[in-house]
């Protein structure tokens, strides 16, 4: 499992623990890379080019994450969802497997798949997320004098 290069990589203290894979449809990644060259007024990122860019990361970057996966790192998270529910997702995730990194030998690890938690989830997450959304909107309501000193 070990390559020459992850033995270099060890020697010279530069190995990583944790490999953060942020998945995305390819149609909606194109969509989001344009808006935000519009955005921009990034006149260089032409949907040729992107799409460039992507064969390139299928062609070099995207073989390595078997090995990520085999070393038991790879954390997968759905990006197609918005930030804030990536970002605890990530954060939950990181904190799980830096337990495991430290008390578990890497032959005995397992990689991280977030990415089907919207499938199982999706629903009762929706609806979660709407109650807390109702709580924070009941709270930011002014109260009214009555209201406010039976508090």
């Amino acid at each position: 499992m070990e390559t020459p290069l992850y033995q270099i990589a060890l020697e010279l203290e530069m190995t990583a623990d944790v490999a953060l894979h942020l998945q995305v449809e390819e149609p909606a990644l194109i969509a989001r890379l344009l808006a935000r060259a519009e955005h921009e007024g990034r006149s260089d990122d032409t949907e040729d080019v992107i799409r460039r860019r992507l064969a390139l990361y299928r062609e070099v970057t995207e073989p390595i994450l078997g090995w990520y996966d085999k070393r038991g790192i790879l954390v997968s998270v759905a990006a197609d969802r918005p930030a804030g529910d990536i970002t605890r997702e990530i954060f939950t995730a990181l904190l799980v497997l830096k337990a495991v990194i430290d008390k578990v030998p890497e032959e005995d690890r397992c990689s991280i798949d977030l990415t089907g938690l919207d499938a199982a989830f999706g629903s009762a997450l929706g609806r979660s997320r709407k109650a807390v959304e109702r709580i924070r909107r009941r709270r930011a309501r002014p109260r009214s004098v009555a209201t406010a000193t039976r508090r």
